[in-house]
């Protein structure tokens, strides 16, 4: 399997200092005992590791530093230009705005991920960057990524995200970028190894506060 695509020694320094700034308001989460583990919602899975996008996307000031700090310069150092930023709901919103803002252009989402188009009018080939919070199968951006296409819009040739954990390169062609790059391991309740300890599996972005209880988790 391919390593996730990695920034050049010249980006790594910033990508470090936001990877930690990650860490430390509070968004990662890592199991190093306790009696907690976290159960992803969408999935039903488990895992001794949580990112919380949600820490990052509510705070409209430090986004904005993080899209210019990391994610403009990634597109000027590729040389991309575009007329939109596309994501999905609910969790790609916040981040696909603050880009959008950033570079001066529009944003747009699924209107769901069962609805696979557009909540507004896309030209026929609009120059378009498909975001994303967070990467673990990757459906969202595929069905993404999909809509635009089906629009016939020009999709730029990389995919941006807060953390990828999917263990993979690219996605549908495109690279991605990321500032965590890091394989993570899900499990069904029934098979995981925490639980099979007694580790309680419990919803990590509805309980977030109780990972970070001293003892619990």
């Amino acid at each position: 399997m391919l390593e996730p695509t990695r920034p050049k020694l010249s980006d790594q320094s910033s990508i470090q200092k936001w990877h930690q700034t990650f860490k430390d308001i509070g968004a990662e989460w890592e199991y190093r005992g306790g009696e907690l583990c976290a159960l992803y919602t969408l999935s039903g899975k488990v895992s001794d590791y949580y990112f919380n996008s949600d820490v990052i996307s509510k705070q409209p000031q430090l986004l904005g530093s993080l899209c210019r700090e990391v994610y403009l310069p990634e597109m000027q150092r590729r040389n991309i230009s575009v007329d939109l930023v596309a994501s999905y709901p609910p969790y790609g919103v916040a981040f696909a705005n603050a880009l959008a803002q950033e570079l001066g252009v529009r944003s747009c989402f699924l209107r769901s991920l069962a609805s696979p188009v557009f909540d507004q009018d896309v030209k026929r080939e609009a120059r378009v960057l498909v975001v994303a919070d967070d990467i673990f199968s990757g459906s969202s951006l595929v069905t993404t990524i999909g809509a635009a296409l089906a629009r016939e819009c020009k999709v730029a040739p990389v995919v941006f995200a807060f953390g990828n954990f999917s263990g993979r390169s690219s996605i549908e062609g495109l690279d991605i970028f990321s500032v965590i790059n890091r394989r993570v391991e899900l499990f069904d309740v029934s098979e995981s190894p925490l639980v099979a300890r007694g580790v309680k599996a419990i919803n990590a972005r509805e309980n977030w506060a109780d990972f970070f209880a001293p003892g619990k988790a």
